[in-house]
């Protein structure tokens, strides 16, 4: 298990490496106001983590109907209780501090909230023509050695 005080640490990392890519994203999208979309991405970030609406959040108290688990109440809809990026989250919060497990999380992360929230920009970055200019592998590598803070 790890320690309370390791997550704040390791949310803090994750929420850079977030914003990393999100920033590389809005570079490649040519978006004009990065301030007010980060400012967005962040703030939902922290709303899956502590405040999720639909499902339970990760970390935070939840209203119980009489008694019943989460799982037991069917005010929960009988569906999944965690989003996708939110069992990435709780992965990487429930094993030990890694870079490619941050680097993953955070992928998983931004790719969520594209699809969430900016589904035109996540449409426009899987069409062949954007994913042949992303991912280009000397690019990746650059990347890696340009930021050894994520490290």
């Amino acid at each position: 298990m790890v320690a309370p005080y390791r997550i704040t640490c390791m949310f803090k990392r994750l929420t850079a490496g977030v914003d990393y890519l999100h920033q590389a994203i809005l570079k490649l999208l040519k978006v004009k106001d990065c301030t007010i979309e980060r400012r967005r991405l962040c703030k939902w970030l922290v709303k899956i983590v502590l405040e999720k609406d639909s499902v339970l959040p990760i970390i935070g108290g939840v209203a119980l109907n009489e008694g019943l688990a989460p799982w037991e109440d069917a005010s929960y809809g009988g569906g999944e209780l965690f989003s996708p990026a939110q069992l990435s989250i709780i992965k990487y919060f429930s094993g030990e501090e890694d870079v490619s497990d941050m680097k993953e999380t955070s992928a998983v992360v931004l790719n969520a909230w594209l699809q969430d929230q900016r589904p035109e920009w996540f449409h426009s970055l899987t069409s062949k023509k954007k994913v042949d200019r992303v991912c280009r592998p000397q690019q990746i590598v650059s990347i890696e050695r340009n930021n050894s803070w994520l490290l």
